[in-house]
C-alpha cells in the first residue's frame, strides 16, 4: 500500500496481505450480500435510535445520517442514527478504510470490531478501532479501546490534534496478541498482550447519540471505501 492513499479508489492490496472482502458503495443502496443495517435502541443509550433509512448509499459514499432531536419510537426525545455490520467475519486481519467522522456534538461515530457466531459479549472481546465523542462540532480527538474479559476490562489509547471531520485513511492490523491503529500512515495507536481478542470478528460502522452535546439537525458520518485482508 503507498502513502498517503488519497484517492476514491480502492488502494492496492500490500504486500503479504490477501483483499478479502471491499466495498466502494456505488450502487444505489446497500449491498446486503455485503452489510445488514441496524435498528432499535443501541445499548445503552435511550436517548438514541436506528433506523435503516439513516444507511445512504450517494455518490459512491455509505452515508450514516443522523438527525433530530425528535421523538423516537421508545417515546424518548433524542437522536436517530444509522449503522450497519458486515456479513463477513475472521479471526486476525488488516482493515483499511476511508472516512470522514460526523460534525456534530455528541454524536459518535465508530468503526469496530465485534464478535461474531456463537460468542458472548465482554468475554470473547470487542475491539473499538475509532470512536468519537465529540462535546462540540469540532471534532479532533477520538479514542481506540480494547474490551476484554467476563467483566468488560478495558485498554483504551487517546488520539489528538486531527480533525476527524475531514477525509482521512485508518488502518488497523490485528494479529495475535497486539492491535494497531494507524491514520494517514501513521501509527497512532499500539496494544499488545495476552487480553487482544482471539476469535472470529465482523467489522461494523456505526454513528449514535451519546449525550454531551448538542449536534445540528442533520450531520453525517461517511465511508468512501472498506478492505479487509487476510495475512499470506
Amino acid at each position: 500500500m503507498t502513502w498517503p492513499v488519497n484517492g476514491r479508489s480502492l488502494p492496492t492490496t500490500p504486500a503479504g496481505w490477501k483483499l478479502e472482502f471491499s466495498d466502494s458503495f456505488d450502487g444505489s443502496s446497500l449491498d446486503t450480500n455485503k452489510w445488514w443495517h441496524w435498528g432499535g435502541q443501541p445499548g445503552g443509550e435511550s436517548n438514541a435510535w436506528w433506523q435503516d433509512d439513516h444507511v445512504i448509499i450517494s455518490d459512491s459514499l455509505l452515508r450514516l445520517k443522523n438527525t433530530g432531536p425528535t421523538v423516537l419510537k421508545n417515546g424518548k426525545i433524542g437522536y436517530v442514527s444509522g449503522g450497519v455490520g458486515s456479513q463477513f467475519s475472521q479471526t486476525y486481519g488488516r482493515y483499511t478504510w476511508r472516512a470522514r467522522v460526523a460534525a456534530g456534538a455528541g454524536i459518535s461515530s465508530i468503526a469496530l470490531l465485534w464478535p461474531s457466531g456463537n460468542v458472548f459479549w465482554p468475554l470473547a472481546g470487542e475491539i473499538d478501532m475509532l470512536e468519537t465523542g465529540p462535546t462540540s462540532n469540532a471534532v479532533n480527538n477520538m479514542s481506540s479501546t480494547i474490551h476484554y474479559g467476563a467483566n468488560n476490562s478495558q485498554q483504551q489509547q487517546h488520539v489528538k490534534g486531527i480533525d476527524f471531520t475531514k477525509w482521512h485513511v485508518y488502518d488497523g492490523i490485528w494479529e495475535e496478541g497486539s492491535f494497531t491503529l494507524s491514520i494517514d500512515g501513521k501509527q497512532v495507536a499500539s496494544f499488545v498482550g495476552t487480553f487482544i481478542p482471539n476469535g472470529p470478528m465482523r467489522f461494523d460502522l456505526q454513528s449514535e447519540f451519546i449525550g454531551g452535546g448538542t449536534p445540528p439537525t442533520t450531520c453525517f458520518y461517511d465511508i468512501d471505501w472498506v478492505a479487509i485482508y487476510s495475512k499470506v
